[in-house]
């Protein structure tokens, strides 16, 4: 496998790389650490490194339709012989984006915490209620110290973005951000050719480039909406990469295309009810239910990037929504509101926030 470019390009993003001074360098401010003068010298060397690095890093391979970095990638899958090979490929595609991931896309801490949550309330039957009750806060204090944190770099890279101050460590991680986001499209749309999920990639592996697929962004790779919603379509139903990895299989034997074994029978597809973050599933879909009920386009779409942006659910594909919910319009309507770069008005957002409650 040639991987000089992909080599490059992660390289920034690893542990000790641009992007990790970056998210130290803020965290300090954070805390005025600058202010203390053990950090003085630290800090200097730390932001020299940051701006002689994003001078030197070539943001020129995720350029295009069809990025030399994208063809590179898409070389070495095919050069992939079995499962096992394939996998530890697709999962070294994400390791590098783990501290960022970490932290504008903490879904994986999220759901651990859920998890620690759910197993107190089930398995702790014995202690007393009080210890019960201890945990559970130390739980939802631990959930809103990592949304506080995601909420802070998330203001920071929206106020470097509209400043463009390039002087600044803000706008340098804004702008390997973005390159991140580019680059998770990409490779979602790349994947999706190939049959391959790159949600359920994230979700194994716990380290998330994206919390959400937006058909709209991911179209411009594919070609078309039908064309990327077909591709999610036709996701295998089955793991394959699993499977064939239990058996030692070869992937040549499928000409490279998991698509072919959609009938095969495995784990079942994943349904809005996964989508939920929240402990109480059945509580928030009854709400959702009600919510819901009777609507279209529009008025779902508000009610679905509200429970997003509250982190109540990640994003569910439109077909998830209405196997869920029933008929709630087409879904060149629906994921027209769906798209960030609609913008609904802060009453019906808060509307909307009100009633979930």
């Amino acid at each position: 496998m040639d991987k000089t470019i992909e080599a490059e390009f992660f390289k920034a993003y690893e542990l000790f790389g641009i992007v990790d001074i970056c998210i130290e360098l803020l965290n300090a401010y954070a805390v005025d650490c600058i202010d203390e003068g053990e950090c003085d010298d630290w800090i200097t060397i730390s932001r020299a490194k940051v701006f002689k690095g994003i001078k030197e890093f070539n943001f020129d391979v995720i350029i295009g339709q069809h990025s030399s970095l994208i063809e590179e990638i898409n070389s070495n899958l095919k050069e992939c012989t079995t499962s096992k090979e394939r996998e530890k490929y697709l999962f070294s595609l994400l390791k590098p984006f783990k501290r960022i991931g970490d932290i504008f896309t903490p879904i994986a801490a999220l759901k651990r915490i859920d998890n620690k949550m759910k197993e107190t309330l089930c398995h702790a039957d014995g202690d007393i209620q009080e210890n019960k009750n201890e945990l559970i806060k130390k739980y939802e204090d631990e959930k809103q110290q990592i949304l506080h944190t995601q909420g802070m770099f998330i203001n920071m890279i929206d106020q470097a973005a509209t400043s463009r101050d390039y002087n600044s460590i803000e706008y340098c991680l804004c702008k390997f951000w973005l390159a991140r986001n580019k680059f998770a499209n990409m490779l979602d749309a790349l994947l999706l050719e190939n049959g391959i999920d790159l949600m359920k990639l994230q979700e194994e592996s716990g380290i998330y480039l994206k919390s959400d697929r937006d058909i709209e962004e991911i179209a411009r790779y594919v070609g078309s909406v039908e064309l990327t919603q077909k591709y999610i379509d036709e996701l295998p139903e089955v793991d394959m990469i699993d499977q064939q990895a239990q058996r030692g299989d070869s992937l040549n034997e499928f000409n490279g295309d998991t698509r072919k074994i959609k009938q095969a029978k495995g784990r079942p597809r994943s349904t809005f009810r996964d989508k939920i973050l929240h402990t109480n599933k059945d509580r928030i879909l009854k709400e959702l239910h009600e919510l819901i009920s009777g609507r279209k386009g529009r008025e779902v779409a508000l009610i679905i990037r509200v429970c997003i942006k509250e982190g109540i659910i990640t994003k569910p594909t439109f077909k998830q929504v209405e196997d869920e919910f029933g008929y709630i319009g087409n879904v060149s309507g629906y994921n027209k509101y769906m798209a960030d770069k609609y913008e609904f008005n802060n009453e019906e957002i808060n509307g909307i926030k009100k009633k979930l409650m």
